[in-house]
């Protein structure tokens, strides 16, 4: 029975050296259930082991690359990665040899009007009445958590004869990833002028709150264009006229309350006098336009202001006052 029992220990303590210690256990675990992610975006300079795959374990803090630029973005193809993976002690076998995985770097956009908001303060203008503008829509990108990003100008050309710029941008910091690009653009002359804030319709009165003011370039603007409100309040337009668009004093009309056979009372006051009579319209008039009128009663043509819908005032003076 003795030898039995020995036989049976030596046996049991031999399966229990053939087993591997626990810590290899682990790892072979680990380097089991380590899987390529599905998408990658990083904030970052630099792209970790742990960035790429799930379960990377102790190792997933390691270094493995350099990041894209802010805003851009890389491809990683099965090659580098299985390289990668075993060169930092994960075991990962590539599904297939076209297997990819796209790494995208987080980025604050900043837009064309920044940029150009930039360029306008390095070449100095201050006032609205000149305006740069570039030649195409540009953008740079930040760093995601640093500070307020500043955009930095250099090497610029001003060419006042032309009105041309040109200059290199680029976002302030020590980031490997934030490379200059080179902008174009010109100075140009603004105005600013009166515009309707929505669709008008012929037959309608624009009113105050239909106006809006808004800059544009000069160049683009129709000759005689209306500068002042006052000229478009209480005016109708002759065709339909779009939000935004600038106006020509023949694109409006002073809209008709007198028609040509209306009858009207005419009306003539002066400082203590006060006359009327019936009178028929023989023109189409809006209020303050001149028309001619035939009193009735003396059968004379007279001239006369429309002050409302069926009312005119004659300006007459000395002798004409007589025969009115």
């Amino acid at each position: 029975m003795r030898i039995q029992i020995a036989s049976v220990s030596c046996f049991v303590a031999a399966l229990l050296s053939m087993a591997p210690p626990a810590a290899a256990a682990d790892t072979a675990s680990a380097k089991e259930t380590a899987t390529l992610r599905q998408a990658v975006r990083v904030e970052g300079p630099r792209i970790t082991l742990g960035d790429l795959f799930e379960n990377a374990g102790l190792h997933a803090g390691d270094d493995v690359a350099a990041a894209p630029a802010p805003g851009e973005s890389l491809v990683l193809d099965s090659a580098w990665l299985a390289s990668n993976a075993h060169a930092h002690g994960l075991s990962w076998i590539a599904p297939s040899q076209f297997t990819t995985l796209k790494v995208d770097r987080a980025a604050i956009e900043i837009t064309t009007p920044e940029i150009e908001a930039a360029l306008a303060t390095a070449i100095g203008l201050t006032t609205q009445e000149r305006r740069l503008v570039l030649d195409s829509r540009i953008r740079l990108y930040a760093p995601i958590g640093a500070d307020k990003p500043q955009i930095e100008i250099s090497h610029l050309e001003y060419d006042k004869d032309t009105n041309r710029v040109k200059a290199e941008a680029k976002i302030a910091g020590n980031d490997p990833g934030l490379r200059p690009i080179t902008v174009y653009g010109r100075v140009q002359s603004m105005i600013e002028l009166p515009v309707l804030a929505r669709t008008v319709m012929p037959g309608e009165l624009i009113k105050a709150q239909d106006i809006t003011m808004s800059w544009m370039r000069t160049e683009l603007t129709p000759a005689g264009a209306i500068a002042s409100t006052q000229d478009l309040i209480g005016k109708t337009p002759r065709r339909p006229l779009r939000a935004g668009q600038p106006f020509r004093p023949l694109d409006v009309e002073t809209p008709i309350v007198v028609h040509r056979n209306d009858f009207v009372l005419i009306v003539l006051e002066r400082p203590g006098l006060y006359l009327t009579a019936q009178g028929k319209a023989l023109e189409d008039g809006g209020v303050g336009n001149l028309i001619k009128v035939m009193n009735v009663q003396s059968n004379r043509s007279i001239d006369a202001v429309v002050e409302s819908d069926g009312q005119v005032s004659v300006r007459l003076t000395g002798p004409q006052q007589a025969s009115f």
